[in-house]
């Protein structure tokens, strides 16, 4: 396979992943400024759970827009 074939791929990853990763962090806060309440079961889950995630999903976007960014997964 050739070096520039495995580029695109993994700049598509990273891409997908990204858009993931920031509709995920957009339900987050979407559940935060709009107060949605989430029962699973009987289980209620705290409003923490989503300001975590959101946290963690916005990071995962900052990494995911970091990576496309880099010399090495430019498409030549």
């Amino acid at each position: 396979m050739k070096k520039g074939r495995t580029i695109v791929k993994a700049r598509t990853y990273l891409l997908i992943s990204g858009v993931i990763f920031g509709l995920v962090c957009l339900g987050h806060m979407l559940r935060i400024v709009f107060d949605w309440p989430l029962v699973i079961g009987t289980l209620d889950v705290p409003m923490a759970v989503s300001w975590m995630g959101m946290v963690i999903t916005a990071g995962l976007v900052v990494w995911v827009i970091a990576m496309l960014t880099r010399e090495e997964h430019r498409v030549p």
